[in-house]
């Protein structure tokens, strides 16, 4: 449907809604409580490095490109809030009224609870095999002359929860009608809950009882500094805090004319703005592993000149984040070895964790009934 049939539907509707009789009922002086069922769409999200390209042109001789080592299909899974249900509790009042509107104070209550799923975990293993012999490919992952691509491991964080009062104000027009629109705005706080996950539990752990390094560097000087550990590195952390919100919101009252006037259902829409996040973290850091710079602006040379085609993964030599598989002799050919299902043993590799910030702020949609004491 063209903008033009919509606002022509919107115009025939306001002319016949505006023509209906007065079986609604006006709330100056008046309290109402609702019962509610809402669905929370939570904009933010972690977004992937693993497409990140760096082209320079290396003393004017051509362009060379760096693209970081991780399957790129790691973008397609972003670490997010998932979207879900929740439910609620409303009580207005009508402070004021005029023939056009009414102005009315609210306080609201919701409780919200999701998973925070999706946290890339990237893994290559080094290709440590018995001694005298060389890898035999395999179907997935393909491992050819002791390279092996990197892995995507999509993980589950936990679980997030908040139960969210609310205060605010609502302009409520036509009070008389049948229908009747609203739009207000208000302030809450979010009191949140998390619940970490059984996964980064176990790569936690794992993390713990290996050793390496990696190198971060600063987006805005480009200085480098590797950081080495030689007794573990530090865990998976989830810091998910308390925050303030405010809010706008929108919605449609339908008063149910054969119920005495005093029940309404009604559409509501809410858009909460907050810097209240859920952090991940591993060993101190956001990104552990980080990516090519995607802009060659301003690149100080002694920053390219350790470039490396492998870019800035985590290095684990003792240990590792997980147990990929097993190796073990090739019985048709003693030089070469195959691979097997897990044996216990945590393989050595180079591994990236995407973490960072994502804020609990975005839509929520509810639909619930009032009723006019």
């Amino acid at each position: 449907m063209s903008i033009k049939n919509v606002l022509r539907l919107a115009v025939v509707v306001a002319v016949a809604t505006a023509a209906l009789p007065s079986v609604a009922q006006e709330t100056k002086g008046k309290f109402r409580t609702s019962l509610h069922v809402d669905y929370l769409t939570i904009a933010d999200q972690i977004y992937s490095n693993a497409n990140n390209t760096l082209i320079l042109d290396v003393g004017g001789t051509g362009l060379v490109g760096y693209t970081d080592p991780r399957d790129d299909r790691a973008e397609e899974k972003a670490a997010t809030i998932g979207d879900g249900g929740a439910y609620g509790l409303t009580v207005d009042y009508g402070l004021a009224g005029w023939k056009w509107g009414e102005l009315q104070i609210e306080g609201n209550f919701t409780h919200f609870e999701s998973e925070v799923d999706n946290l890339e975990v990237s893994y290559r293993v080094q290709g440590v095999y018995p001694i005298g012999t060389s890898l035999v490919d395999f179907s997935y992952p393909t491992c050819s002359g002791g390279s092996c691509p990197y892995l995507t491991f999509p993980t589950n964080v936990g679980t997030v929860s908040w139960d969210q009062p609310q205060l605010g104000a609502k302009i409520r027009f036509r009070p008389t009608k049948q229908f009747a629109p609203y739009v207000g705005l208000g302030v809450g706080y979010y009191l949140v809950d998390f619940k970490r996950s059984a996964e980064i539990d176990l790569l936690s752990r794992n993390l713990a009882v290996s050793s390496g390094n990696y190198i971060v560097y600063s987006p805005k000087t480009f200085e480098q500094k590797t950081v080495s550990r030689l007794n573990g590195f530090g865990p998976i952390e989830v810091t998910a805090d308390n925050a303030f919100e405010y809010h706008l919101q929108a919605g449609v009252e339908y008063t149910l004319a054969a119920m005495k006037r005093r029940w309404t259902l009604f559409l509501e829409g809410r858009y909460f703005f907050t810097d209240g996040k859920v952090r991940i973290t591993t060993d101190g850091v956001e990104e552990f592993g980080m990516s090519f710079p995607e802009d060659a602006r301003g690149l100080p040379q002694d920053f390219i000149d350790t470039l490396d085609v492998g870019g800035f993964p985590v290095a684990m030599n003792i240990g590792g984040l997980m147990d990929i598989s097993s190796v073990y002799p090739d019985p048709k050919n003693s030089s070469r070895a195959k691979r097997g299902p897990p044996d216990g043993v945590l393989d050595p590799g180079y591994g990236f964790i995407q973490g960072g910030t994502i804020k609990y702020g975005g839509y929520d949609f509810s639909f619930g009934v009032r009723f006019t004491f």
